[in-house]
């Protein structure tokens, strides 16, 4: 498949050297190859022809999703049935999340793993922003400059998570969602049946979205060409030259204790930062952020050598680790910046200006997309 291969060999391009050893397995979601949709003896049986091939490394290619319980269970289940080929033969390709190979650990002790993989951590979703730039700059460059801007924000929002319907109802509730350029499309055909299921026990957000069913889906940039806009296109320029920040709605929001505790909805039991391009858009597009995303996040992307918006944001909700204060954090900055006067958006954005060039410095010139010990897996592959 070119997009597993193709995805590995950008983020790690040192791992080509190995080429003629390595058999890739996809181990994504989408949905016609999930992993997790193929019998176990359909991929042992693939396993063992590509070894009969010469083959010698084999690669769970999920590097554009974080570490997903459901897909470390079932690798464990097919290399158990695998004998002849050791446990250090076999590797598991993640993107985007930080502190991946020890939440892989973690899931690998909880659940009595017998032959656990190697971790392969990238950032693919920060790379996949980079090459995007590379293309992009050649067709449009724009200087950050102050302007008195029609919108407030900007809010794209896809698949339906709890975090993002929960924003777009309060959204809906305060009529705040017409200052912003906001989307919010739903990530099935039957999604808002779903979420009035799922939300059974909260009465206002079901009457909310009842209330402003004919409203959805509520689309920028998603057309029957683009169903899933990842990339930097030029149509989604005037949306960041229209509006002042943006609010970025992570793929992961709540951590795993609060789902331990049954209080919200987790994704798939593992407790990594994990960070998307929907971050990393932003510093393409030259744009101000605060993030709906799991504590510390900006504390990683720091860390990374990018910097964020305090004390021009207030940026406090990245220490709070009770997710509904953290929500309630973020959105009363988000009514702060909201009630700006003209003048005061003026110079708010002179302030962050620095900032920005910055940031899109940061991702345009970078060189390292591996999060894990590079070193350490040559010497496995070389083995």
């Amino acid at each position: 498949m070119t997009g597993p291969w193709h995805s590995l060999f950008s983020a790690v391009p040192s791992l080509k050297q190995f080429n003629d050893k390595i058999h890739l397995i996809y181990a994504g979601t989408a949905t016609e190859h999930a992993l997790v949709a193929r019998s176990v003896q359909d991929v042992v049986k693939e396993i063992r022809a590509a070894k009969a091939r010469g083959k010698t490394k084999f690669v769970f290619a999920g590097s554009a999703e974080t570490v997903l319980l459901p897909i470390c269970k079932k690798i464990e289940t097919i290399v158990n049935l695998i004998p002849e080929i050791p446990a250090q033969d076999f590797f598991y390709a993640v993107a985007g999340t930080y502190q991946a190979e020890q939440d892989y650990k973690d899931v690998a002790t909880q659940y009595n793993f017998k032959k656990p993989c190697h971790i392969i951590s990238t950032s693919q979703f920060e790379f996949t922003t980079f090459a995007n730039l590379r293309w992009f700059s050649t067709v449009y460059q724009s200087e950050y400059i102050p302007a008195i801007r029609p919108k407030k924000f900007l809010c794209f929002n896809k698949v339906h998570r709890e975090h993002r319907t929960r924003l777009v109802v309060r959204m809906l509730q305060t009529g705040l969602v017409n200052a912003g350029h906001y989307s919010f499309e739903g990530s099935t055909p039957n999604w808002l049946a779903d979420t009035l299921r799922d939300f059974n026990w909260e009465p206002y957000i079901r009457e909310t979205l009842r209330h402003n069913a004919h409203k959805f889906p509520m689309r920028l940039n998603i057309t029957e060409k683009r169903q899933n806009p990842v990339d930097l296109q030029l149509d989604d320029v005037r949306y960041f030259l229209e509006s002042y920040f943006s609010i970025v709605t992570e793929t992961m929001f709540y951590r795993k204790e609060e789902e331990d505790g049954k209080k919200h909805i987790y994704m798939d039991g593992t407790s990594g930062i994990f960070i998307t391009e929907k971050t990393y858009k932003v510093m393409g597009f030259k744009h101000p952020f605060i993030i709906f995303g799991q504590p510390g996040i900006l504390k990683v992307l720091r860390n990374d050598g990018y910097k964020t918006f305090a004390p021009y944001i207030n940026e406090s909700y990245d220490d709070e680790l009770d997710s509904d204060k953290r929500f309630e954090m973020l959105w009363d900055e988000i009514n702060r910046l909201c009630s700006f006067t003209d003048e005061q958006w003026m110079e708010w954005q002179q302030a962050v200006r620095p900032i920005i060039d910055h940031n899109y410095n940061v991702i345009t010139t970078k060189t390292n997309f591996i999060s894990c010990d590079e070193q350490r897996l040559h010497q496995l592959f070389s083995s």
